[in-house]
């Protein structure tokens, strides 16, 4: 394991307080959404880790510590060197399980090594009390370094034993079918991250043991329901076919074989086909492409239209996107398309509502009116 860097602490202020700035109804319930922070870069990744403190990733390399009592942001420094080009940056990040006051911060990013660069993931101690981390340190490089600068996947998601990481495939389609690397796969991993006991390929001759599932092509959407045991994902496609698919130990999920969307040449994908023997299906796809980015399943009941539905953010279709499980038809919702924001990630908060990251660097808040 390496150590890497120091942090640095720089204190501002908000520079925009918190207003109301849209109004929807949904479910027959009608709601608000209030934009919270203002920053200069994208935000692609929040977390809580207090009632009152959002921590969040800025694409650029710092993180930021938003307190919604008192509006202040602190912004963190001193991070590993993240390849801040193209799709590149510092991206996402998630809390130890049980973490209060005081654990271990992980992040993923992408990491430079020679003339290429892959999805690496890097933990820290955090006191919140403080303010201040301790011993940033790599605990896993994927094996899947490219000279593309796009398709790092990158999302994480924990549960008390284990930490599931999504890798992109790097714009190298064929290698999401190969065991031999960790392009288009979701990883399962100790929270050290080392190799979990029991993973679907430990022991197979050629396949790498981190592997948990393979076939994806962009996981930019990962859930972990811990009520159930069920893990959602949520990928890009290219010219639609973006999908939701329940993860399965060892399934593939047919990424380049099989795909409801086309080429963005226009041409099919492989074959043009959408069904296989042996290839999973998703529980959705979307056609035109949304550009699914972060991911969650509502579980609260404070805002009581989004029970049991999947939330994501949407990126070129700029909205809220909204899916009923459980549901035979009308099944998909598309909000706040109003404001033209480019949402990058969901997170239901302690208090039930619905918090959203975007591209144009806000943290906006959905709650009922």
């Amino acid at each position: 394991m390496k150590l890497i860097f120091l942090f640095l602490v720089v204190l501002t202020t908000n520079p925009v307080s918190s207003k109301e700035i849209s109004t929807f109804e949904f479910e027959s319930q009608k709601y608000r959404v209030d934009q919270l922070l203002e920053t200069d870069d994208i935000i692609w990744g929040i977390e809580f880790v207090s009632n009152d403190d959002i921590l969040f990733t800025k694409k650029s390399g710092k993180l930021g510590l938003f307190n919604l009592s008192s509006k202040k942001l602190i912004e963190l420094s001193g991070l590993p060197a993240v390849n801040n080009v193209g799709q590149g940056g510092l991206l996402d990040i998630a809390l130890e399980p049980g973490f209060k006051d005081k654990g271990y911060v992980y992040i993923t990013y992408s990491k430079k090594m020679g003339d290429q660069q892959t999805t690496a993931l890097a933990r820290a101690l955090f006191d919140v009390k403080t303010q201040k981390f301790s011993n940033w340190t790599d605990i896993f490089i994927a094996k899947a370094l490219s000279k593309n600068d796009h398709h790092y996947g990158s999302r994480i998601v924990m549960d008390t034993n284990y930490l599931y990481l999504t890798v992109g495939e790097r714009g190298h389609d064929a290698l999401a079918q190969d065991l031999s690397v960790h392009n288009g796969k979701v990883l399962r991993l100790k929270h050290d991250g080392t190799l979990a006991e029991g993973n679907p390929f430990s022991g197979k001759p050629g396949a790498l043991p981190e592997i948990w599932s393979y076939g994806h092509r962009n996981p930019q959407g990962l859930y972990l329901d811990l009520k159930s045991n069920t893990l959602y994902e949520q990928e890009h496609g290219p010219r639609g076919g973006d999908e939701i698919n329940l993860i399965v130990a060892g399934k593939n999920y047919g990424w380049p074989i099989i795909s409801f969307g086309r080429e963005y040449s226009g041409r099919p994908v492989g074959k043009g086909i959408q069904k296989a023997e042996g290839l999973e299906q998703p529980i959705k796809f979307f056609v035109p492409s949304i550009a699914p980015s972060g991911l969650l399943k509502y579980q609260s009941n404070v805002l009581p239209g989004f029970v049991n539905t999947l939330v994501s953010g949407a990126l070129v279709q700029e909205h809220l996107n909204v899916v009923k499980l459980d549901c035979t038809k009308n099944c998909e919702t598309k909000l706040l398309k109003d404001l033209s924001e480019r949402m990058r990630d969901v997170k239901e908060g302690p208090d039930g509502l619905i918090y959203i990251a975007t591209d144009s660097g806000k943290i906006l808040s959905v709650s009922k009116r």
